[in-house]
């Protein structure tokens, strides 16, 4: 059942996922989650990910990252592009 909510709504799952504890479920949650996102929408599951807090959101990064460049290997490399180009419009503001 909560995969196919993941499936049909992972924005929602995202949310509940975020509210599990840490520790192996939580992580494997996450990582799910994710991937599942990813298949569906990677550039929302990319902007969702970069708003997490600290270990979840490299979790969540790497995990995407992983997905999007053996599913999408052009796609991801613009994405990057577009990520390293926000980094460094914001370190010479």
């Amino acid at each position: 059942m909560a995969r196919e909510w993941a499936q049909k709504d992972p924005a929602a799952a995202a949310k509940l996922v975020m509210r599990l504890p840490e520790g192996e479920d939580g992580d494997f949650a996450l990582g799910y989650v994710t991937v599942l996102w990813a298949g569906k929408d990677p550039a929302a599951a990319s902007e969702w990910a970069l708003t997490l807090p600290g270990e979840a959101r490299d979790k969540a990064l790497g995990d995407l990252a992983k997905y999007w460049s053996q599913s999408d290997a052009v796609a991801f490399k613009k994405w990057l592009e577009g990520q390293l180009f926000r980094m460094r419009k914001r370190k010479n503001c």
